[in-house]
């Protein structure tokens, strides 16, 4: 019997540049990352996104609003055909823009581990701070949320920073 060893996961990039993609709204975000000094990106197709949950309910209850996050869905799989109900779906969940790539195209540049909710934390500059794989557990995301920390994000502070996804017309 031969058993297969899971591949590692691929590395990340070291620098985010900016994107632009619809939410499930059909409004364009374009997406830079020099409005706040950092910025949490979460990506994950369907699979990782049951893994999410976890992640943001430990940065919110730890840090509130004061850390600017981006979700973006990997809906590259869903046919053509199935677009608008896709989209249907995220509207009636999440209240909140989703950023949704059809085509893969600017999350493949990220290399995420498919399956598996994939963050990244990002400074103002774009540069890749952090990448964290998996599903949420204390030992997954204590390390990211030390590592807010020694970047200064004051969980009282409040913070008048717009988001670092500007949302321009419908494409």
């Amino acid at each position: 019997m031969r058993v297969q060893a899971e591949a590692p996961p691929k590395p990340a990039p070291d620098r985010f540049h900016p994107f632009q993609l619809p939410d499930q709204f059909r409004h364009a975000h374009v997406v830079v990352f020099t409005n706040a000094p950092l910025q949490l990106l979460t990506v994950a197709d369907q699979k990782g996104a049951r893994g999410m949950d976890g992640w943001i309910e430990a940065v919110k209850t730890r840090f509130g609003t004061n850390l600017p996050m981006i979700a973006v869905a990997d809906v590259s799989t869903v046919p053509r055909l199935l677009r608008g109900f896709i989209r249907g779906k995220f509207v009636d969940r999440y209240p909140y823009p989703v950023l949704l790539d059809f085509t893969g195209d600017t999350i493949a540049a990220w290399r995420p581990q498919t399956g598996q909710p994939n963050l990244y934390l990002v400074a103002n500059d774009g540069k890749v701070l952090g990448r964290f794989v998996g599903h949420a557990t204390p030992s997954n995301t204590d390390p990211l949320l030390s590592l807010i920390e020694t970047q200064r994000v004051d969980p009282t502070a409040e913070t008048n920073a717009p988001p670092n996804s500007v949302r321009s017309s419908k494409p």
